[in-house]
């Protein structure tokens, strides 16, 4: 079974939508490229936490719901750890946590993980408004 989507989870490895899905249903949000990769995950040249670590230094809210099973919030989790050597490149600490909880508004990389399923809900505000509180000088 495929196992990909195209958020901050990791590609390979992964339970989730496959590529396959994802760009059938919504081609708009990807390069036609990344449909070439819907039978052969294996052979992506990058994954997710690449794409993390060209956010660096700059900080980074990764949102994610406990029972989002295609989002995967396990493999963001660990993408944020690949990310995490950029980060310390730049002299920044990157995923300041070792568990999915709890959320620390003031990481680098804030990995935040609510009840519930896929979306944003009004849950989500206080941890986003925490983030931007942290990280934005007044």
């Amino acid at each position: 079974m495929p196992i990909n989507q195209g958020g901050a989870s990791l590609n390979k490895g992964k339970r989730g939508e496959s590529i396959a899905e994802i760009t059938e249903i919504y081609p708009h949000w990807f390069a036609q490229s990344y449909a070439e990769f819907a039978d052969r995950e294996e052979h992506m040249p990058l994954d997710q936490h690449a794409l993390i670590a060209l956010i660096a230094p700059r900080p980074l809210f990764l949102g994610n719901a406990r029972r989002d099973v295609w989002s995967d919030p396990n493999g963001a989790f660990k993408a944020a750890i690949g990310a995490t050597p950029v980060y310390n490149l730049y002299k920044k600490q990157g995923l300041n946590q070792d568990k999915l909880r709890p959320f620390i508004a003031g990481a680098d990389i804030s990995f935040h993980l609510r009840p519930g399923t896929h979306g944003i809900v009004k849950e989500d505000w206080p941890a986003f408004l925490a983030f931007l509180d942290a990280h934005t000088k007044r």
